[in-house]
């Protein structure tokens, strides 16, 4: 297992759509939404940060490791 920390906006894009309409939102950064943004791999549905707005401040290994 690795601990990640991340610095991240305030908000979180989230993608909802098919193929005739899509739609981009924000949503406030939760614990659900960060899962969200890490797991979620769906044709209707994504959460995401721009590229530029993330920083990765560390990555250690856990004992759980």
């Amino acid at each position: 297992m690795k601990k990640v920390i991340l610095l991240v906006p305030d908000k979180i894009n989230v993608l909802l759509g098919s193929s005739i309409h899509t739609t981009v939102s924000e949503k406030d950064v939760t614990a659900e939404t960060m899962v969200n943004a890490l797991t979620t791999l769906e044709y209707h549905e994504a959460y995401f940060f721009d590229k530029k707005d993330v920083t990765v401040l560390s990555i250690e290994k856990t004992s759980d490791s």
